[in-house]
C-alpha cells in the first residue's frame, strides 16, 4: 500500500500527532524505539527517507480516527501491511519524515465457502490465509505470489501484484473493498455498503461508477477491507516443466506459449526463467572459480546448472506452467496436447501429476514424497501451483553473500541488495527477443547477473521481471544497481516498454515520459477533492 497525505508537519504538531496516537491506541501501539525504526528506514536498495514514528491501530475505526488526526495536524500517513514489499521499498515511505501505519493488527478473515470468496484485512498474510483454508474450507485454495508466505494479500493486490496459478492477476479478481480516505470518511464498493443486499461480497460492481480502481497504486485511501475470488481445489493438478539449450529458440516457445494460452489449454501463467535465475535459487556465487568483480560467465552458470541435476531444467531458459483437471480423462488429453504442441519447441519436457488426495496430503506434510519428483526446486514449483506456501525466490537474495543463507531471511535485516524491475510487454517471441538482449547488455556493463524472468500473465501480456541481485555490504554497489536500474528502465522505456510496478522509495527523476492526454490534471483535480489540498 501506498502514502495517504502529503504535508511536513513540525516538531511541534508531530508531539501532538504522537500524543494523540497514544491515547487512541495504546502506548504499546506507538512505536518509537530506535531500533524498531532503522529496521522501517531500511529497504533492499539505498533510501534516504527518515520515519517520525510507527503506528498500530487494530481496527477500522482507530484507522479513521488517526488519519483525521493526521490531516488536522499535517501528518503525512505511509501504511504498511506486513513490511515485505522486498525489491519495491519494504516499509521506506516515499516522503520523508512520514509516521509509519502498519496495518498488521487488522487480520481477521471470513469465507464464503459456497462462492468461493474471501473477505479478510491488510494484515492477513498469505500463510494465514493458507492455514485457515486448509482447515476451514479444505476444498478451496488461494494462488500465492513467489514471495515471502508472510506478505500481505491485499498489501500485493493494491500494488499490481500477482500470483501463480490461477487468478493470476490479484487486482482481476478483486470483488469489492473497503477503504478509508484521509478525510475519515469511509467507502465501500460493489453493493457492500446496502442493507440486506442479497449480493454484497459478491456482486463486483454496484450502481454507479466502480471506484475499486482510485485505490490502486494509489494516495487516495487506506483499504482496510477485501474480498477476492477463491478457487476450488482441483481434482488433478499437472506441472509442466521444460527448458530451451539455445538463445534462439525462446522466440518460437515464446509464442507456442502465448498461443496455447490463447486456446486456453493453459490456464495458469507461464513462466520462462533464464539459466542465472535458476542457478541462484540452489546455490550461490561460485567464489573460488571465478573472478567475483565480474558477471558469472554464461557457460559457466550452464555447466554449473547442469551439476544440479534438475530433471528438465538445464538450459539457458526453463519454462513451468501447470494445468488445472477436473477429471483423470482431461488431464490426460490436455498432457497429450500440450506435449504435441511443445515437444519440438524444446529441449526436454517433463510432467509431474498429483490429484486433490495428495494435494491434500502436502497441504499437511510438504515433505510428503511425489514419486520421480525428488529435487526440492520442482516440488517448490508444483507446491506454489498448489497454493501451498514455501519460501518462494526469496533465497536468490543471498546470491552474492558471503555466507551461507539463514534459515530466517530478512533481507533488509542481511543488507541484501535487491530491486526489482518489472516492465510489460506483449507476449511475442518478437518482444522477447527484443528485451532479453537489452536486459543482458545493461547487466553485464554493471556486473549483475541477468536474473530474467518472463511470465505469461494473460492471453495477450507477459510481465518482463528482472532483479539486481547485489551484496549491500559491499562498498558502491548499491550506486551502480541505481545506475543500471535508472539507465535501463530509460532505454525499455524508450522501445515502448513500461514498467507496471515502481520502487517508490526508490528517487528517481522522470521516471515516465509526458503523457499525451490530460491525466496528470485530472488526476490533480481529483486528488484535490479527495485529499483536501
Amino acid at each position: 500500500m501506498v502514502s495517504v497525505l502529503q504535508s511536513n508537519p513540525s516538531l511541534k504538531l508531530k508531539w501532538h500527532y504522537l500524543e494523540f496516537c497514544q491515547k487512541i491506541l495504546g502506548h504499546q501501539y506507538v512505536i518509537t524505539n530506535e531500533n524498531v525504526i532503522a529496521s522501517v528506514e531500511t529497504a533492499t536498495f539505498e533510501t534516504s527517507q527518515q520515519v517520525r514514528f510507527v503506528i498500530q491501530p487494530g481496527s477500522p475505526q482507530e484507522v479513521q480516527a488517526c488519519l483525521k488526526a493526521a490531516q488536522l495536524f499535517g501528518v503525512h500517513i505511509h501504511p504498511v501491511s506486513q513490511g515485505y514489499n522486498w525489491g519495491y521499498g519494504s516499509q521506506v515511505p516515499d516522503e520523508n519524515l512520514s509516521v509509519v501505519m502498519n496495518l498488521s493488527r487488522l487480520n481477521q478473515i471470513k469465507v464464503d465457502g459456497k462462492n468461493a470468496t474471501v473477505t479478510l484485512g491488510p494484515g492477513v498474510t498469505q500463510q494465514q490465509l493458507f492455514e485457515y483454508l486448509r482447515s476451514n474450507y479444505p476444498h478451496l485454495f488461494f494462488s500465492l505470489t513467489g514471495s515471502s508466505p508472510y506478505s500481505s494479500v491485499i498489501g500485493n493486490a493494491i500494488d499490481a501484484g500477482y500470483a501463480n496459478g490461477l487468478n493470476v492477476i490479484r487486482w482481476n479478481h478483486v470483488i469489492s473493498l473497503e477503504a478509508i480516505l484521509p478525510s475519515g470518511e469511509l467507502l465501500k464498493t460493489g453493493f457492500d455498503a446496502l442493507p440486506n443486499a442479497s449480493t454484497a461480497g459478491i456482486s463486483r460492481y454496484g450502481l454507479g461508477p466502480d471506484l475499486k480502481g482510485l485505490f490502486r497504486q494509489s494516495n487516495l485511501g487506506i483499504v482496510t477491507e477485501m474480498t477476492l475470488e477463491l478457487s476450488l481445489l482441483p481434482a488433478y493438478l499437472q506441472i509442466f516443466y521444460f527448458s530451451i539449450d539455445e538463445e534462439k529458440q525462446l522466440g518460437e516457445l515464446t509464442d507456442q506459449l502465448h498461443n496455447l494460452k490463447q486456446t486456453g489449454l493453459i490456464e495458469s501463467n507461464w513462466i520462462l526463467l533464464h539459466g542465472y535465475r535458476i542457478l541462484a535459487e540452489v546455490s550461490q556465487f561460485p567464489w573460488q572459480e571465478t573472478d567475483a568483480q565480474r558477471t558469472l560467465d554464461r557457460n559457466l552458470m550452464l555447466k554449473l546448472l547442469r551439476q544440479q541435476q534438475i530433471p528438465g531444467w538445464s538450459g539457458v531458459y526453463n519454462g513451468v506452467f501447470a494445468i488445472y483437471s477436473p477429471t483423470l480423462r482431461r488431464a490426460e488429453a490436455m498432457k497429450a496436447d500440450i506435449h504435441e504442441a511443445l515437444n519440438n519447441k524444446v529441449s526436454r519436457l517433463k510432467t509431474f501429476t498429483v490429484d486433490q488426495s495428495q494435494i491434500k496430503k502436502l497441504r499437511w506434510n510438504r515433505n510428503l514424497e511425489i514419486p520421480e519428483l525428488t529435487h526440492k526446486l520442482l516440488k517448490g514449483r508444483l507446491l506454489t501451483f498448489a497454493g501451498i506456501p514455501v519460501q518462494g525466490s526469496i533465497p536468490i537474495s543471498y546470491w552474492r553473500k558471503r555466507y551461507s543463507i539463514p534459515e530466517i531471511m530478512d533481507l533488509d535485516r542481511d543488507q541484501c541488495g535487491f530491486i526489482w524491475l518489472a516492465v510489460t510487454a506483449p507476449a511475442s517471441g518478437t518482444d522477447a527477443l527484443t528485451i532479453v538482449p537489452v536486459i543482458e547488455h545493461f547487466f553485464n556493463d554493471y556486473g549483475f547477473e541477468p536474473m530474467i524472468v518472463l511470465d505469461g500473465v494473460n492471453s495477450r501480456e507477459m510481465y518482463v521481471m528482472t532483479s539486481l541481485v547485489y551484496d549491500r555490504e559491499v562498498p558502491g554497489r548499491d550506486e551502480q544497481a541505481r545506475k543500471c536500474f535508472e539507465r535501463l528502465a530509460a532505454e525499455l522505456r524508450t522501445m515502448g516498454y513500461y514498467q507496471y510496478r515502481w520502487p517508490k522509495a526508490l528517487s528517481v527523476e522522470n521516471a515516465l515520459p509526458e503523457r499525451n492526454d490530460d491525466y496528470a490534471s485530472v488526476f490533480a483535480k481529483l486528488q484535490s477533492s479527495i485529499l483536501g489540498d
